[in-house]
């Protein structure tokens, strides 16, 4: 199965790839991609342990470079746009949050708003203020802007993480394995807070996880990593599959129906 470019929606993708080829320690990710991410698309990135979703993510963002071909942000190369309008207009949400500075939740979540400010020197407003609050509040940590970080929760700093990213408002989120260290409520509502941000807000989406079932409630479409740097994209309709995903995860699986939703469970 090989992924085709992205149809249009008349309008230029927000994020794209042009014959993208991407490998890590002589192993290849995926080669020859050439995809499209549109405006209120959410992707979910699917693969074993190893299979390269991180990697994929981070070669998205800019912050690794690719074996060959191109990433596009709004019809540009990304590595023509500065790092600041990179900033502004992507996000991502790395799998390992590391704190340097044990600050307060607010002020790690007004740390998304630094693509933003308009000189280095400045300091954010009250409308930076305001709109790390209200991240704060959709991930449920309004009631701890004064906590220091370093007493959070493993899940309650994975939802900090979150707000920074919501803080940063861009067009496009990549996310890497952000339900990792969440309970169950979290995990669904994080899942719903950025399937709405693709579905409402016209953003593009791209989380890589784990549950398969998780992909096929919330997302729109999903990326699946095989070995070799074969890959499957398209709507999760089509692409999410018992037996797309037994030989994606090389154990056998089965779909149940349910009230409307599709599970996908091992066998």
């Amino acid at each position: 199965m090989n992924a085709q470019p992205g149809g249009g929606q008349g309008s230029v993708a927000p994020l794209a790839t042009r014959a993208l080829s991407v490998s890590i320690g002589g192993k290849t990710i995926c080669g020859e991609l050439s995809l499209a991410f549109n405006r209120g698309e959410c992707w979910a990135v699917l693969g074993i342990n190893g299979s390269g979703k991180t990697t994929l993510l981070h070669v998205l963002a800019g912050v690794r470079k690719a074996a060959a071909g191109e990433i596009l942000l709004d019809g540009a190369v990304l590595a023509r746009h500065s790092r600041r309008r990179i900033a502004q207009r992507l996000a991502l949400l790395p799998q390992d949050v590391f704190d340097a500075f044990d600050s307060t939740v607010l002020e790690s979540a007004l740390i998304g708003r630094h693509p933003h400010v308009s000189r280095w020197w400045q300091w954010e407003d009250a409308d930076d203020e305001a709109i790390a609050l209200a991240a704060l509040a959709a991930v449920d940590l309004a009631g701890l802007t004064a906590r220091r970080v370093s007493t959070l929760s493993g899940g309650e700093r994975e939802r900090l993480a979150i707000a920074a990213v919501l803080t940063q408002q861009p067009g496009v989120f990549l996310l890497d394995e952000p339900t990792s260290h969440l309970d169950i409520h979290h995990q669904l509502a994080a899942l719903e807070l950025f399937s709405g941000k693709a579905r409402d807000e016209a953003c593009t989406v791209l989380v890589s996880l784990h549950d398969a079932s998780l992909a096929a409630r919330f997302c729109s479409h999903a990326l699946l990593l095989f070995e070799g740097g074969e890959v499957a994209a398209g709507a999760v309709g089509e692409v999410l599959s018992a037996e797309s995903l037994t030989r994606l995860y090389r154990h056998p699986m089965r779909e149940i129906g349910d009230g409307g939703l599709r599970l996908f469970v091992p066998v």
